[in-house]
This record gives C-alpha cells, sequence and structure tokens, in this order.
C-alpha cells in the first residue's frame, strides 16, 4: 500500500464518506466523477428502527461529492472514514455522535431534522440529507438529495422535497450535520 490517500467527503457538510488511495499515480488530484461514476455506494446500519442490523446502501449522485488532495494516509480515517470530516487536506475526528434521539421526520413534501432540546448549535450548521426508496419496484430506486441549515441556537431545520414522493413508501434516509457523525433512519412518508 501506498503512504497517500484521497477523501470523499459531501460538499455541504464536509463529512467523509469513503478513503481511496492510488498507487499507479499517488499526487494526482481525484475528481468526484473518478470515485462515482456516476454514483458512489455508501453502506450503513440504519440508526432507527433500532435494533436493525441489516445494512442499508444509498448511492451518492457525484454532484454533492468533493475529493481531497491527496494527504498522507492515516489507518484510522481509511477504516473508518465517516468517524470524519475534511477541511482542505486535514481529517478530522467526529468526536460528536448527534445526541439521542436524533431524528428525520419525512412527510410527502419535506424532512425535518431535529436534534434533541437543549443540544441547540451555536453557530449556522449545514445539513445535507439523501433519501432513497428502500426497495422499489423497478429499479433505480427514486434519490432525492436536500440541503439546508440549521439556524444558530436553533434545534432543527425543515428541509423541503424538490419533489413531491409517494406516501407509504419506505425510504432510507442519510442525514448529514457539519460536525457531527452520519445517521440513518428508514422512514414512511
Amino acid at each position: 500500500m501506498n503512504d497517500k490517500m484521497s477523501l470523499i467527503y459531501v460538499t455541504q457538510t464536509g463529512n467523509v464518506l469513503g478513503a481511496v488511495t492510488c498507487n499507479s499515480d499517488p499526487k494526482r488530484q481525484l475528481s468526484p466523477a473518478d470515485v462515482a461514476t456516476p454514483q458512489f455506494l455508501f453502506e450503513a446500519h440504519p440508526s432507527s428502527p433500532v435494533g436493525s442490523n441489516d445494512f442499508v446502501s444509498l448511492s451518492i449522485s457525484a454532484s454533492v461529492l468533493s475529493v481531497s488532495p491527496p494527504m498522507d494516509f492515516s489507518e484510522a480515517v481509511f477504516q473508518n472514514p465517516a468517524l470524519f470530516s475534511v477541511s482542505g487536506s486535514t481529517p478530522n475526528s467526529l468526536n460528536a455522535a448527534l445526541p439521542a434521539p436524533a431524528a428525520a421526520w419525512l412527510t410527502q413534501t419535506s424532512v425535518t431534522i431535529a436534534i434533541p432540546a437543549g443540544n441547540a448549535v451555536s453557530v449556522p450548521t449545514p445539513v445535507f440529507v439523501q433519501l432513497q426508496e428502500t426497495a422499489p419496484t423497478t429499479p433505480p430506486p427514486n434519490t432525492l438529495a436536500v440541503t439546508g441549515t440549521i439556524a444558530a441556537n436553533a434545534t432543527q431545520v425543515i428541509l423541503p422535497l424538490t419533489a413531491s414522493i409517494p406516501s407509504n413508501v419506505d425510504y432510507s434516509i442519510l442525514v448529514l450535520v457539519k460536525g457531527y457523525e452520519p445517521f440513518v433512519v428508514v422512514a414512511k412518508a
């Protein structure tokens, strides 16, 4: 293995979703298209329903991703990239999981991201949410990404969806809040 790696992260929040090495040209700056053609597969255990051991797979569009410049290899970052964010070419440990019970509520026209009262963010905090139909009747799954900001001193944000989604359909929801570890829930609209 070489001594360089690049981090794949969501531009809106800086949350790292993956790490790659490049033995053939370790100094080459990769693009999102190099690592997500046309999408990047992210897998996680859902935080809700509680006790779920199943993995949820989400296809993240290259258009919402960035790739860091090559940096020194870190075993900790490479093995658990979702526990880090990136700023320039420096990985930063996300030492704070969102306080339980952080939640995502889904309707046909919006998704609400909430953190418990008493844990309000102190500064405006970017949020990225990706919805993906869990069991589509025909591939590919219906996928929708929305972004927004939790206002300073607030505990939630309501993000309007860019398109109405059908009711009574299970959606995997990836929630990224800048500075916090990602969480995934499964919910119906």
